[in-house]
């Protein structure tokens, strides 16, 4: 039986990306505290708070199912990973990134922060 048309989106959905990683540029081994929050409502506010909290800057970027954090806080990807699960990230966008090593947020629209950031492009699957 052939995809549907969902099925398509999704796949196409990864075709083509430009984004941002969490890796330091000019660092080795260090990452900002990104997130990918699938939900609306009282989480963004929760996230914020928790976020003010650590005494960082960050930049919201709404999305379809939720939004998207990008933060200066920088650490190590471990502990990325450990504030992101608290603060209520994405399990499986956690999962996938801890399994690249690295978290990466497909930008919405373009997105302009006051700290150096490493851009990605992802193109029919491949990084480049």
């Amino acid at each position: 039986m052939g995809k549907t048309n969902r099925e398509t989106k999704a796949k196409a959905k990864w075709d083509f990306a430009i984004g941002t990683t969490s890796r330091v540029p000019g660092t080795k081994g260090f990452h900002y505290l990104i997130l990918d929050i699938d939900t609306k409502g009282k989480q963004l506010e929760v996230a914020c708070n928790k976020l003010d909290a650590l005494g960082c800057d960050y930049v919201t970027q709404e999305t379809r199912n939720g939004f998207h954090i990008y933060t200066n806080f920088i650490t190590s990807f471990f502990e990325v990973l450990f504030l992101a699960k608290i603060i209520g990230a994405d399990e499986t966008w956690l999962k996938i990134g801890q399994r690249r090593e690295y978290l990466y947020l497909a930008d919405k629209d373009q997105i302009n922060l006051a700290w150096p950031v490493e851009r990605m492009i992802i193109h029919h699957g491949q990084k480049r």
